[in-house]
């Protein structure tokens, strides 16, 4: 996708995300949390610290960070998303309960008929 579009290109970003997932899926954390960073600092430079896409890579590296040990920046990154998609959705929106609750988020892009 990178080739396609860019590295900085958000489908390349949610592609990443979706790597991320994966990595941390099989057991390979540190690799996850490296993946994470960087989508996130990417997504973070090219859409915003506000944009959904971000806000869900931090939540992601939140898990990653957290199972890899570094507490405080993990909680410290999961309260600064919960407060991001609390304003951006509303506390009671299906994805920010299910950020809330640490689950994995991941990115279906795919268009879909209407």
């Amino acid at each position: 996708m990178e080739q396609a579009v860019g590295r900085d290109h958000p489908w390349a970003i949610g592609c990443a995300k979706n790597g991320v997932a994966a990595l941390a899926a099989t057991g390979e954390t540190d690799a996850a949390a490296a993946l994470g960073r960087d989508a996130a600092e990417r997504s973070a430079r090219a859409l915003g610290d506000d944009h959904i896409l971000t806000i869900s890579l931090r939540a992601g590296l939140a898990l990653d960070l957290a199972e890899l040990g570094h507490r405080a920046e993990a909680e410290k990154l999961h309260n600064d998303v919960a407060a991001r998609l609390t304003v951006l959705l509303g506390p009671d929106h299906p994805h920010t309960q299910y950020i809330l609750e640490r689950h994995r988020p991941y990115w279906d892009f795919e268009p879909q008929p209407i």
